[in-house]
């Protein structure tokens, strides 16, 4: 696969709507939880599951829902659209996942991020050989960055449209930068493709 690439209108609007109502017009009525620094190992943070529209945050912070069969979606059509995502991002790249790693939602409300907190959130989810899948469920001011090896400079700047989804080899070092005008609201997934798999096994 490519480095990278980038593929707008990836869904159809009702779908597209649906995933808009329920992780953001409806985020009060969801068990998120809430992370005082999103880009830290997880295993090693302290999480708690809260409300967003009662917590005061802070830059960093952020509120993550970890997808999976057994989570209690009371939209039962939220696994299905999530799944047709990654279903229709493998058809587009002529791809094959695998195994899964992860699949979350990350809500950031608008903070402002200075540019030292950018370059302490320059990340790789994880060192196995991987790729990583960004679908951004509303259009805002924030982006993301991917960088070069040395986390340097910056290669790509990627726009937070709806319907977009950013597809790269999980191995780029990458920042998410929050908006400042609205809810920042992402599907972020990590995936194994086949020929990498089958060299893990």
């Amino acid at each position: 696969m490519e480095k990278y690439k980038i593929i707008d209108n990836l869904i159809d609007t009702t779908s597209l709507n649906i995933l808009q109502n329920y992780f953001i017009k409806e985020q009060d009525k969801l068990n998120w939880y809430y992370f005082e620094d999103v880009v830290k190992n997880e295993k090693k943070i302290t999480k708690k599951i809260a409300n967003p529209a009662y917590i005061n945050t802070k830059i960093g912070d952020g509120f993550v829902i970890s997808i999976t069969d057994e989570y209690d979606i009371i939209d039962k059509n939220i696994l299905s659209i999530i799944h047709t995502i990654k279903l229709n991002i493998q058809s587009i790249t002529n791809t094959k996942f695998s195994y899964e790693l992860r699949t979350k939602v990350n809500l950031n409300k608008p903070q402002i991020f200075l540019e030292e907190y950018i370059e302490k959130s320059i990340h790789t989810d994880t060192t196995v050989p991987h790729t990583s899948f960004i679908f951004y469920i509303n259009t805002n001011n924030g982006c993301t960055l991917l960088y070069d090896s040395n986390r340097k400079y910056v290669i790509k700047k990627i726009d937070c449209i709806e319907n977009r989804v950013l597809i790269f080899d999980g191995l780029i070092p990458h920042a998410g930068i929050p908006s400042t005008n609205n809810d920042k609201c992402v599907i972020n997934c990590n995936v194994i493709e086949k020929e990498h798999y089958n060299s893990l096994i």
